[in-house]
């Protein structure tokens, strides 16, 4: 009798599934084997008593050897068939774990990087993004899903995207999205990706007058610098 199979390297497989699963193996495989001995018993009995009969002739008793040999090499036959059948259930089972563990890997896949999607867009949304498709772009490979911990740095079974970080200097930072969004809004290089809130509404850069530097423009407020073009291209 073949062991239970173990599914336990299968992501996504919960240990009641496993359970049952390996239930429905070993049972198949338990109706087999004492329907095989049963039959063994049986044609035992009946070869015993043919033996030991002394009512039966030579030819009678040799007819009856042969039949009862004939039996055994088909209930051998059977019991073989049993076993095989019994490793075609095993592997058709564990195929269709295999399967089911995958399609499952692939549906919380989907679903993770939906929220890190949501979750960077709404975040640069709020921050004034100019467009906040280019904040994802930048924010998304660098976030995982991530185990929300208590105050004993226990997880809680629950998850929320974390962004991992490595700054101009080497160190390593892990925050929440929103944390990312402002920390991308505070750094120069990325100045461009946003909405300019200051109180001129230009970045205090002088869009009236004669001492506009184009290029800074362009790159903080492309609205203001295309109206500036506008204004004085006329």
């Amino acid at each position: 009798m073949t062991m239970p199979l173990d599914y336990t390297g299968l992501d996504g497989l919960t240990p009641e599934l496993q359970t049952a699963l390996n239930e429905r193996v070993v049972a198949a495989e338990k109706a087999a084997a004492t329907a095989a001995e049963a039959r063994a018993a049986e044609l035992n009995e009946e070869l015993n008593n043919v033996q030991s009969s002394a009512t039966l002739s030579k030819e009678e008793k040799e007819a009856l050897t042969q039949r009862l040999e004939t039996i055994r090499g088909e209930n051998t036959a059977r019991v073989r068939q049993l076993e095989s059948t019994n490793s075609e259930i095993s592997k058709k089972y564990k195929e269709e774990t295999e399967e089911l563990s995958q399609r499952l890997t692939d549906l919380q896949g989907r679903y993770d990087n939906d929220r890190i999607n949501a979750s960077i867009i709404s975040e640069a949304s709020t921050g004034k993004a100019i467009n906040p498709k280019q904040v994802l772009a930048i924010l998304q490979p660098r976030t995982r899903m991530t185990d929300i911990l208590d105050d004993d740095q226990k997880p809680t079974g629950r998850q929320a995207p974390k962004v991992n970080w490595t700054d101009a200097k080497g160190e390593e930072m892990v925050m929440d999205v929103a944390d990312a969004v402002k920390y991308l809004r505070e750094q120069p290089d990325y100045s461009n990706l946003w909405q300019d809130t200051s109180t001129g509404g230009l970045g205090g850069s002088n869009v009236n007058g004669d001492d506009v530097d184009l290029a800074t423009l362009a790159r903080t407020n492309t609205a203001a610098y295309r109206e500036h073009r506008k204004k004085n291209h006329a």
